[in-house]
């Protein structure tokens, strides 16, 4: 992960090396590209990826934690 604007200080100083290939893997799965450069405001993760994602895992059947809860 590389800042494109701003401090990559900052993005080392949050993230760890497994929370960044976690995160290449699911944009992978979520893309269908792998080894794709994909550029994104940190901002807009949660819309433009994860909500896609809990459709795709919940359409195959994949029991979330948060929905197992309610």
């Amino acid at each position: 992960m590389k800042a494109l604007e701003g401090n990559q200080s900052v993005i080392e100083e949050h993230f760890t090396d497994a929370h960044i290939a976690d995160l290449a893997d699911l944009l992978a799965f979520n893309t269908g590209c792998n080894g794709a450069v994909v550029n994104f405001r940190l901002e807009e993760l949660g819309e433009k990826y994860l909500a896609p994602l809990r459709s795709e895992l919940l359409k195959a059947g994949v029991q979330l934690e948060s929905e197992a809860r309610s």
